[in-house]
């Protein structure tokens, strides 16, 4: 089952202020209803979808709660994806970011005082359908006239991140999606694992984060501790299996597994019945281990009786031949004087 959890009027890109500039930056996303999946999955980011040619508008608010007045520079910044997440990088340029205007790009923003700045996004004509992630919304922050310290007289400055996420086209063309499958129990090198299979069933990436949770069966052991696991990125159509190794504290037993996939608010669950056993795993294991030896003797037994048996065949008809010269020179009793 899919559950889609719609969008609040405006969300915060980070629930901490930045360093010690008590810098925060909300975006006041002014969703469309059509949006909402694909906003669903892209959480705290700047996350719009654009039809090629046409502009949609966005609002960051950002608050200081610094006691000195600080110089806001706004700025598109690139970003690329290591093992499922984006970093920044400030040798490259976004390739979205002749696309983007700000209503104002620097400014000074005093104390406990918010300003709103409007983001125009507009998508060049011909633009092929698609995601488009490796960009950031950067807010820089520096004080001005900070008053003097003890220890220092550092300018202090801050630098705020926030995602972009532009989908080219109409969401039915960019939908976010996905489900999970029966839980099983695979044996890897690692040892015992839980096996999620997650399909991705939408348009773009999805890189699932999620928990189980074990409950027995007979409701007479519990294991009340979540299992958190990540494991990278999802392509459209592609169905990947999520291991989890086995907690050594989790007792053999049949259990209830509850698996929760998410992507921002989007998310997916899937329950199941697992037995685990892991002294049976290890007499098969040890039942295994007892075969391929027997394999293996077997084989070197066969291998020498062949041997044997095709050098006693050489030496029989070296005798064969050797009785047969023999009784060609033997000469007959009456040709002897």
């Amino acid at each position: 089952m899919l559950t889609v959890n719609l969008v609040a009027d405006s969300y915060s890109a980070s629930p901490k202020p930045s360093a010690n500039l008590g810098l925060s930056v909300s975006i006041i996303p002014q969703v469309d209803a059509d949006q909402a999946p694909f906003q669903a999955g892209m959480p705290s980011t700047l996350a719009v979808t654009v039809e090629p040619g046409d502009i949609k508008t966005r609002k960051i608010r950002i608050l200081s709660s610094s006691k000195n007045p600080e110089l806001i520079t706004t700025q598109i910044g690139y970003a690329k994806r290591v093992n499922g997440a984006l970093t920044l990088d400030d040798r490259l340029v976004s390739p979205v970011k002749s696309w983007i205007t700000f209503s104002e790009d620097k400014f000074i923003l005093t104390s406990k005082k918010p300003k709103e700045i409007e983001i125009e996004i507009k998508v060049p004509e011909g633009e092929p359908t698609g995601i488009i992630q490796e960009s950031y919304l950067l807010v820089l922050a520096q004080e001005v006239n900070p008053l003097p310290s003890q220890n220092s007289n550092v300018v202090g400055a801050a630098r705020y991140a926030i995602p972009i996420a532009i989908g080219v086209g109409d969401t039915s063309q960019i939908l976010t999606s996905f489900t999970v499958g029966i839980v099983t129990l695979v044996k890897t090198t690692d040892g015992m694992a839980f096996s999620i299979p997650v399909t991705n069933t939408g348009m773009t990436p999805v890189v699932p984060i999620g928990f189980l949770t074990l409950t027995s069966v007979l409701g007479k052991l519990t294991f009340g501790a979540q299992i958190p696991f990540g494991n990278g990125i999802i392509e459209p159509g592609v169905m990947k299996a999520i291991n989890v190794l086995v907690p050594t504290e989790v007792p053999d037993a049949d259990w209830n597994v509850h698996a929760e996939i998410h992507q921002g608010s989007l998310f997916s669950t899937s329950d199941s019945i697992v037995t685990l056993d892991r002294e049976i795993t290890n007499f098969f294991n040890s039942i295994s281990f007892y075969r391929y030896a027997l394999a293996a003797v077997s084989s070197f037994l066969l291998l020498f009786i062949f041997s044997y048996l095709r050098r006693s065949q050489i030496e029989l008809r070296r005798l064969r031949a050797a009785d047969t010269l023999r009784k060609k020179v033997t000469l007959p009793p009456e040709s002897i004087i």
